[in-house]
C-alpha cells in the first residue's frame, strides 16, 4: 500500500478559514460535531488552505492523524499541490477526503442550515476515510493538471495523480472465463488476456464502472470498496436521521447543474445531501436499494458526458428499475428519482420532499454485488412480486425437460449462479438466484434447443428459497471401476444418435472413458 499508516484510523478534519469569515459557514457548529464523534475527529482551521494547500503538510504532520477530511471552499481545478502535501506528510493521498464545503453547504443555504449540512458530508468524509484500506502504487496514475499555479512550477509538483483500479487474483474469475470487467468498461481500458484481466492505465479514467460491474467483488478503486461505500452511506444516514435523509448522486469530474443552482440561483433545499461519484453509471441498483434499505431517499442526477441521444441510459434504466421494484412492493417509488439536467427543473424537482420508509435491516455488506439479492429480500420480503425488467441486477434460470446435465452452462457461468453436483448416484444441476446476474452466457453454450431459458427478473421468492436443483438425473456406474460413466439422459441422448451402431452405444453406456479402450470392455446390458 503506498503511504499508508499503520495503527488506528484516526482522522483530522481540516477546514479553510475563508469558509468562515468569506462565506459565514457557523464553524462553531462543526466544532461541537467534532468533539462529540464517536469515533472521535480532531478539527483544525487552517489560514488560506484554498491558496495555499501546500500548508497543509506541516498540520498533517502535526496531527499524528493516519486519516484526514479537507473541507474546502470550492472544488480545486488541480490537486497536485494537495497530493503533494499529503504525499510529504506521510499519507496515501488516494485517502484523503476533500470535501466541497463552500458549494454544498456555505454557499447553498442559509448558516443554520449550512452548518447541519457541513456536519453531514464531513461525518460521512470522515467514516469513508476511516475505512480506506490503502492503495497500491500502480493505481497512482500520474496526469497533467487543468491548471497550473506559479507554485507549482517552482516546487516543480507540475503532476496529480488520477486513481485506477486495481484487481484482486485472488477474487477474480477470469481464468475461468469472466469478462464481465471487460464488457463493462466504456474506455476499453480493461482486457482479459491468458486468464487474468489487463489494465491500460493511459485509458481508465477511474470511472468506477468496472467495481459494480464485476460479481466478485474483485475490482478495487481507493476509496470505492463496498466496505467504504458501506461506512459512508451509514454516517450519512445516522448524521442527518433527524432530517429525513436524501442523498443526490452526482459525477465528481463533470460539471453538474447543481453548482449552476448554487452559484447563479443562490442555492437547493437543504435536505439533499450532494453525494459525489466517480461517475454516476457505477452506481449499481443494488446500491440504491442499499441507501433506501438504510432509510435514506436518492435521487440520481445523470451526467451529461454519456448521454446518447435516442439510447436509454444506464443510469436511467436502473433508476426505472428501482422504482418499479418499490412501487410494486408498496414502498414509495419517490424514494429513488432520476433527476432532469435543467437547471430550473432540477430546482423544482428538488423543492419536493422525497418519500423513504425508515430503516430495515440488511446485510452486513450491503453494498457487496453479492449482497444485491439479499438487500433486495430485506427490503421487500418474499412475498413480494415478481420484477421482470431490462436493467434488473438480477435473473432466473429456468430449466424444462430434456436437460442432460451436461455441466455446459455451468461451466460457462461466471457467477457459480449454476453448478454441477453430484452424490453417489445422483447428479443434480443447482441455480442461486443470489448470484445471477443476467449475463446470458449459459443460453448460448446450452446444446438442448429450448431447455435453458434466462429471465432478466428479480424474483424475492426465488431469493427467499435460495439455491435450488433445476434438473436431476442418476448417473449409471462404470462395470470395471464402478465410477460414474455420465447422466443418464446424456447417455440416452448418444444412443439415440447412434442407433445404427448397437455395439458402440453398449460399450459406451457400460464403461466409463478410461475404461472403454482396455481389454475385457464387452458388450452387455445398456444400463441407460
Amino acid at each position: 500500500m503506498s503511504g499508508a499508516r499503520t495503527g488506528a484510523a484516526t482522522v483530522a478534519v481540516f477546514l479553510c478559514d475563508h469558509l468562515q469569515t468569506r462565506w459565514a459557514l457557523p464553524v462553531e457548529e462543526i466544532r461541537r460535531w467534532a468533539a462529540t464523534a464517536a469515533p472521535p475527529v480532531t478539527l483544525q482551521v487552517v489560514r488560506g488552505l484554498c491558496e495555499a494547500p501546500r500548508g497543509l503538510q506541516e498540520h498533517l504532520a502535526r496531527s499524528g492523524a493516519s486519516r484526514a477530511v479537507v473541507g474546502l471552499c470550492r472544488r480545486p481545478a488541480s490537486r497536485a499541490d494537495l497530493q503533494a502535501a499529503v504525499r510529504r506528510a506521510g499519507l496515501d493521498p488516494a485517502g484523503v477526503e476533500v470535501v466541497d464545503l463552500g458549494t454544498y453547504a456555505a454557499r447553498a443555504h442559509r448558516p443554520p442550515d449550512a452548518a447541519r449540512t457541513a456536519v453531514v458530508l464531513l461525518a460521512g468524509a470522515a467514516a469513508r476515510a476511516r475505512a480506506f484500506a490503502g492503495s497500491l502504487a500502480q493505481q497512482h496514475v500520474p496526469v497533467p493538471p487543468r491548471t497550473l499555479s506559479r507554485r507549482s512550477l517552482l516546487t516543480l509538483s507540475v503532476l496529480e495523480y488520477r486513481y485506477v483500479p486495481a484487481v484482486r487474483e485472488d477474487l477474480c474469475r477470469a481464468e475461468e472465463g469472466c469478462t464481465l470487467c471487460e464488457w463493462a468498461c466504456p474506455h476499453r481500458a480493461l482486457q482479459v488476456q491468458d486468464g487474468s484481466v489487463a489494465l491500460d492505465a493511459l485509458r481508465c479514467t477511474g470511472c468506477g464502472i468496472c467495481v459494480t460491474a464485476c460479481p466478485h467483488d474483485a475490482v478495487h478503486l481507493p476509496g470505492w470498496m463496498a466496505h467504504e461505500v458501506h461506512a459512508l452511506a451509514d454516517a450519512l444516514a445516522d448524521a442527518s436521521a433527524s432530517s429525513r435523509p436524501a442523498v443526490l448522486v452526482l459525477c465528481a469530474h463533470a460539471d453538474s447543474p447543481l453548482h449552476d443552482l448554487v452559484h447563479r440561483r443562490g442555492g437547493y433545499p437543504a435536505p439533499w445531501i450532494p453525494l459525489e461519484v466517480p461517475c454516476v453509471e457505477m452506481v449499481s441498483g443494488g446500491w440504491l436499494l442499499a441507501l433506501v434499505s438504510r432509510g435514506v431517499a436518492v435521487g440520481v442526477l445523470p451526467c451529461p458526458d454519456r448521454a446518447v441521444p435516442g439510447e436509454r441510459s444506464l443510469v436511467r434504466g436502473r433508476v426505472e428499475f428501482c422504482r418499479a421494484l418499490l412501487e410494486q412492493t408498496g414502498h414509495h417509488p419517490e424514494a429513488v428519482r432520476l433527476l432532469p439536467q435543467d437547471p430550473a427543473a432540477l430546482a423544482e424537482a428538488l423543492e419536493v420532499r422525497p418519500e423513504v420508509r425508515p430503516p430495515r435491516s440488511s446485510p452486513r455488506e450491503p453494498f457487496s454485488h453479492l449482497a444485491t439479492g439479499q438487500t433486495i429480500l430485506h427490503l421487500v420480503g418474499g412475498a413480494a412480486p415478481d420484477v421482470t425488467h431490462p436493467f434488473s441486477p438480477l435473473g432466473v434460470v429456468e430449466v424444462e425437460d430434456g436437460c442432460t446435465l451436461c455441466g455446459a452452462c455451468a461451466t460457462a457461468c461466471p457467477t457459480d449462479a449454476l453448478a454441477v453436483h453430484a452424490a453417489e448416484d445422483q447428479l443434480s444441476l443447482t441455480f442461486d438466484p443470489d448470484r445471477c446476474v443476467a449475463c446470458g452466457h449459459c443460453v448460448p453454450v446450452c446444446p438442448e434447443p429450448g431447455v435453458l431459458r434466462l429471465r432478466q427478473t428479480t424474483s424475492p421468492a426465488a431469493l427467499a428459497a435460495g439455491k435450488v436443483p433445476v434438473a436431476t438425473d442418476r448417473a449409471p456406474r462404470c462395470a470395471r471401476c464402478h465410477r460414474p460413466i455420465a447422466p443418464a439422459g446424456m447417455l440416452r441422448r448418444i444412443a439415440a444418435a447412434l442407433a445404427s451402431h448397437p455395439e458402440t452405444v453398449q460399450v459406451i453406456s457400460r464403461y466409463c472413458a478410461d475404461c472403454r479402450g482396455l481389454p475385457g470392455a464387452v458388450d452387455g446390458p445398456v444400463e441407460a
